[in-house]
């Protein structure tokens, strides 16, 4: 059997790491070229994803390449240390890793093993008969198989040839903005992930991962800003809910503008 895999991420190639291991050949299509850079942000694999990598024979490789989580501390927004909580008491402790470099660590495992990979092929459509697969892609090339697998993506062309009715993504309103800290605050630690309130306009949690090599990690979420009128305004009250406002200018590392998706008032307490 010969399996085609469109897709080179982090699913694909775990699929044909997989695959190797039951015994079943498979060619691994990748769209962008072989070196995207530091793509994506950054991943937390918590024990679940360690067993599934264990399971595939692949978490030694990630685990060399990511660094462990033992502890999560909260910070308010002057920096006053308000929680400390241990990880990894009664389970593996999360792992770290930028998601280029997990995509990467599978690539070159599937590749130790015999897994051919081509790069800069795009899958645009698919069409199948008695004899199997054929997948074509946006240079003009084609590829036959007897199956078909794709791990590219939620906007992936297949989705829609193996259900014309399936619903398309739709955006949840939800943003997540992450990157790299060059002079994270002095009480920062190593070997642990930070949460630091923000203090304007309204506080919203950042998360910090440290590890060794690295200044440090900032993820923060929020919803997407509107900018809303006076009739936007004067509904959003008839609605009973709180006008949303557009995001501030981002501040020093730690302080991030943003609106949460919940509200801590001034005397609220943070978990």
């Amino acid at each position: 059997m010969q399996v085609l895999i469109a897709g080179g991420g982090i699913a694909g190639p775990a699929a044909a790491i997989a695959l190797s291991k039951a015994g079943i050949s498979s060619v691994l299509y990748e769209a962008y070229p072989r070196d995207t850079g530091d793509a994506g942000a950054f991943v937390t694999i918590s024990a679940n994803g360690q067993d599934a990598l264990r399971a595939i024979d692949a978490e030694q490789a990630v685990v060399a390449a990511s660094f462990a989580a033992t502890r999560l501390r909260v910070f308010d927004p002057a920096g006053s240390q308000v929680a400390d909580l241990p990880l990894g008491q009664d389970l593996p402790g999360p792992r770290t890793i930028t998601r280029a470099r997990l995509s990467r660590v599978l690539r070159e495992e599937a590749a130790r093993r015999g897994v051919p990979i081509s790069y800069g092929k795009r899958l645009t459509t698919a069409t199948w008969s008695r004899d199997g697969v054929r997948t074509h892609f946006a240079d003009g090339s084609h590829a036959d198989g007897d199956l078909l697998v794709g791990a590219n993506g939620i906007r992936s062309p297949l989705r829609a040839l193996i259900d014309p009715a399936a619903p398309a993504p739709r955006y949840t309103g939800l943003m997540i903005a992450c990157g790299y800290a060059e002079n994270p605050p002095a009480f920062a630690g190593d070997g642990g992930y930070d949460m630091i309130y923000g203090r304007h306009p309204r506080p919203v949690p950042a998360r910090r991962a440290r590890g060794p090599g690295r200044a440090g990690g900032l993820r923060a979420a929020a919803p997407r800003a509107r900018r809303a009128g006076r009739r936007g305004r004067k509904r959003h009250r008839e609605l009973g809910a709180a006008p949303a406002r557009p995001l501030g200018p981002a501040a020093r590392p730690g302080h991030l503008a943003a609106r949460p998706p919940h509200r801590l008032g001034r005397k609220s307490r943070i978990p």
